[in-house]
């Protein structure tokens, strides 16, 4: 998983937006997209907040798995503690799990996507499959890993260097 970045962070604040319309450059809608509000630092040393989004859609039909490919909103709850077995079949996040999320870690990655800027340095995109901190790196690393080589992160990029701190290496419309 060379050019990829894990961190561990803490959850701010976390919010939901359900029946999500398309990205300009999605077809799709989102039935679940998850805003986590985590602080993140700057090349300078100063901190700021950051949105981390992650979305997917629902299965209501299959009672054996109704997350789908919504389960990346499951494992975010569950890698903070909070126990989503018992989720009602409207599949509505209880307010809850909200609060239960705020302040605990998580362990995150970003990783360089096959888009540059005009300066030659890439996008960068966050991956919203996250994990819980205390389950390591090699663990996290090694889904990253597969989910590139299963094909679902289609936009990897081996990087030539380490990605800015910056939220100028960051472009919220570019993340797949």
């Amino acid at each position: 998983m060379a050019g990829s970045y894990r961190q561990v962070v803490k959850a701010k604040s976390v919010s939901v937006r359900y029946n999500e319309p398309p990205k300009s450059y999605m077809s799709w809608n989102n039935d679940i997209c998850l805003d986590v509000v985590i602080e993140k630092q700057s090349k300078d040393g100063e901190s700021y907040d950051y949105t981390f989004i992650i979305s997917g859609n629902f299965k209501k039909d299959n009672p054996k798995n109704q997350w789908g490919s919504a389960f990346k909103v499951a494992k975010f709850f569950e890698a903070v503690g909070v126990n989503t077995k018992n989720i009602g079949s409207d599949m509505v996040i209880p307010d809850g799990w909200f609060d239960q999320a705020i302040g605990k870690e998580f362990s995150y990655i970003t990783y360089p996507s096959d888009r540059v800027r005009d300066d030659g340095k890439p996008f960068w995109n966050d991956f919203d499959i996250v994990m819980s901190a205390a389950a390591g790196q090699d663990a996290h690393k090694a889904e990253f890993d597969k989910q590139v080589t299963d094909g679902w992160i289609k936009v990897f990029q081996e990087p030539t260097e380490e990605p800015s701190a910056d939220s100028s290496d960051v472009d919220d419309d570019m993340d797949l």
